[in-house]
């Protein structure tokens, strides 16, 4: 009997401390997810995750009720033959004892037995508390992933036009709760593959238009029309398939280099994707060099992008976008804690993604990151003032000049 608890034990050891592992992988993939809400959100990937994550979960629990169930179930039996044993034998001495063939004192030896089955007892009931342990956190996962949706699905919804996307702001307002309005009266039309840039002092409204273009949530007045059809009734799995989105802040995943890159694809579109072509697209954006990543494509590249300098986190974005194949590109743009050298590398890699026959959106902080869009838009006080080309702009709007003034920068028409 103690040879087979010993074994047993053994087993419960081992596999529980591989259970242990993956418990604690799985808590660890849906921090990082939601760290990471907001990307999740706009890379149409939340039901994905959730799937993964419950069916991670399934698993785990079915491997955890594998392993303690029999366990219980063989303490118990355990505990039954002991109580048995020591029962006959404690009544064995009694009789022994009335019969005088043995002492009262060795009663004692049975009572200390009746004490180890109490304490086994105890410990069969602790394991139930093991075995719901992890499952209130389980479900509090769940019910964090599945926070309903502020921004609701047309029910009669469409795909996204097939084709080059153009993009019309028809009087559009915004304002937040209990708040001042961010944006008064936009109206602006992106043609079909233009690269517009967004420009204007901070807190003049770009972040507040470009969450509304991703359709983190939706306008207060007027509207937003995608190649003529309002933004509202298109499907927003449709239309966040349809854009690309390179954030300001680097959001990169606990993860390895590729599960950065193909994250947002569905597995059929990540399964397009070969070695030789992503390390072609990392090349384009200069992060190509092999010698860099010792495990090549699965490399982790640690949490927040830890291994990674500010410059190699940028372009990592610019690069996830790239594979997804949008036809829009939104970009928000934040240079300013690069060095000279890192922000010139950033830019070309910008400059690669908009090089692609895709409508671009880009909030610029840094005017020298919007050297070869078509159009400068000016926002100030969430109101178009002007729009232009960079000289246009430079002789005509003081804004404009002024902020070009501040970084040393200047669109003088040539001679």
């Amino acid at each position: 009997c103690l040879g087979s608890m010993v074994a047993i034990n053994r087993n419960v050891l081992k596999v529980a401390t591989e259970l242990d592992k993956d418990f604690r992988a799985m808590n660890r993939r849906r921090a990082d997810l939601w760290e990471h809400a907001r990307l999740v959100i706009w890379a149409d990937a939340v039901d994905r995750e959730i799937a993964a994550l419950h069916d991670w979960s399934r698993r785990l629990i079915e491997r955890d009720r594998a392993l303690w169930f029999p366990y219980i179930t063989k303490a118990d039996v355990r505990a039954l033959l002991v109580l048995m044993v020591v029962g006959i034998l404690f009544n064995a001495g009694i009789s022994w004892v009335e019969q005088g063939t043995l002492a009262a004192k060795d009663l004692v030896p049975l009572g200390v037995w009746c004490m180890q089955i109490a304490s086994a007892l105890e410990q069969v009931r602790n394991l139930d508390r093991i075995i719901n342990w992890n499952g209130p956190a389980i479900r509090a996962m769940r019910d964090d992933l599945e926070i309903p949706n502020d921004v609701p699905e047309h029910p009669q919804a469409v795909p996204v036009p097939d084709g080059p996307v153009g993009i019309t702001l028809r009087d559009m307002g915004y304002c937040y709760a209990d708040g001042d309005p961010v944006l008064k009266s936009v109206s602006l039309s992106v043609a079909p593959s233009e690269k517009v840039a967004i420009v204007g002092k901070s807190g003049s409204g770009k972040t507040t238009l470009m969450r509304l273009l991703q359709r983190e949530m939706d306008v207060a007045s007027g509207g937003i029309e995608i190649s003529g059809q309002e933004l509202r009734r298109l499907r927003k799995s449709s239309w966040r398939r349809t854009v690309g989105h390179i954030p300001q802040r680097p959001d990169p995943l606990n993860d390895t280099l590729r599960a950065n890159l193909v994250f947002g694809l569905t597995e059929e579109e990540a399964a397009t994707w070969s070695d030789a072509a992503l390390w072609q697209v990392l090349a384009s954006v200069e992060l190509g060099s092999r010698k860099r990543f010792k495990k090549g494509l699965d490399t982790l590249i640690g949490k927040r992008g830890l291994d990674l300098s500010g410059g190699e986190q940028q372009r990592l974005m610019i690069a996830r976008a790239l594979v997804k194949k949008p036809r829009v590109l939104l970009v928000d743009e934040d240079t300013s804690s690069l060095d000279a050298e890192m922000e010139e590398e950033v830019q070309r890699a910008i400059d690669t993604a908009l090089g692609t026959d895709v409508t671009a959106v880009i909030i610029a902080h840094r005017l020298a990151t919007i050297a070869n869009v078509d159009r400068v838009i000016v926002l100030q006080d969430g109101r178009i003032i002007d729009q232009g080309t960079h000289v246009e702009l430079f002789e005509r709007c003081d804004l404009f000049r002024r902020l070009c003034t501040k970084q040393k920068i200047s669109y003088a028409r040539a001679s």
